[in-house]
């Protein structure tokens, strides 16, 4: 009897450790507050398998009959069981409970965006839902450039771009690259916009500093104008996380830049997973990790 009930004890603890790490990942999607339905999935899938776990050793321990001693072991590993298997008892189908609850779920999300007046109240809501519910990854338009599809005949080409010294330390090269290594990555972009060009909708970068994953600061900053028309406005534009720039052109100021990423690390690696964008290389992916 000791050793069946040792063996239902651990089992017992597997299951429910397995449960209860499952329902904490769920509850940052499911749950943005108290509720009666919190409180019953906190019995269900917490309390119960732990009580379960620690009664059920006892009572197989006890036991007198070597028979009843394993119908109940077989009744104590099915009873945190029934929750799960109860809507197919029910005739219901799972997956249908589960995507009218997030079709519900999002409704109220569209509810709470449609009655928010400003953009800046909007973009605040919006990344810490994203941030609750998973990845926070996008694409940051630094210059004009229109969002369209890939079109190599168009020159519109967005791939990782790997920042490296020129040979013999001429200056620095920003090079299209099939891969992530860890000359693509970023941990913090700043720029300043020019001034002098009052018809565009925004100016182009007159100063550019990349900080790169190993720590290295890259700075770009155009020439002076001798006429004194363009200049470099003072204001400091900052992105900080991990980062890639997926498009990059520049003539004597950078008139085309283009980065994706996210202000978390590791969202950034869950989202090139996830997605199935540009494969990461092992010596990038450990960089990231160890952020």
């Amino acid at each position: 009897m000791l050793s069946l009930a040792i063996f239902t004890f651990a089992y017992s603890l597997m299951v429910a450790f397995s449960t209860i790490c499952e329902t904490l990942a769920a509850y940052k999607i499911l749950f943005k507050g108290f509720s009666i339905l919190m409180v019953m999935d906190v019995i269900v899938n917490f309390i119960l398998p732990l009580v379960l776990a620690y009664h059920g050793f006892f009572l197989i321990l006890y036991e007198k009959n070597f028979l009843s001693a394993v119908l109940n072991t077989t009744a104590l590993l099915f009873i945190p069981e029934i929750d799960d298997q109860l809507p197919n008892i029910l005739g219901y189908r799972e997956d249908d409970i589960i995507r009218n609850f997030l079709i519900a779920e999002s409704m109220k999300d569209f509810d709470v965006f449609s009655k928010m007046q400003t953009a800046d109240d909007f973009t605040t809501e919006k990344l810490s839902r994203n941030y609750l519910c998973g990845v926070q990854f996008g694409d940051f338009y630094i210059t004009n450039l229109k969002e369209q599809g890939f079109n190599i005949l168009h020159g519109h080409t967005f791939q990782p771009h790997q920042v490296n010294n020129s040979e013999e330390n001429k200056g620095y090269q920003i090079d299209p690259s099939t891969t992530i290594t860890p000359d693509c990555l970023l941990r913090k972009v700043q720029w300043k916009y020019t001034t002098g060009f009052p018809n565009t909708t925004k100016p182009r970068v007159g100063c550019l500093t990349l900080k790169k994953i190993n720590g290295q600061d890259i700075s770009i900053i155009r020439k002076q104008d001798p006429s004194g028309k363009v200049g470099i406005d003072s204001k400091i534009n900052e992105l900080e996380g991990l980062f890639v720039i997926t498009t990059f052109q520049m003539s004597e100021d950078v008139i085309k830049l283009r980065l994706c990423g996210s202000y978390n690390p590791q969202h950034f690696l869950k989202a090139f997973e996830y997605y199935s964008l540009w494969d990461v290389t092992d010596e990038a992916r450990q960089m990231i990790l160890r952020l």
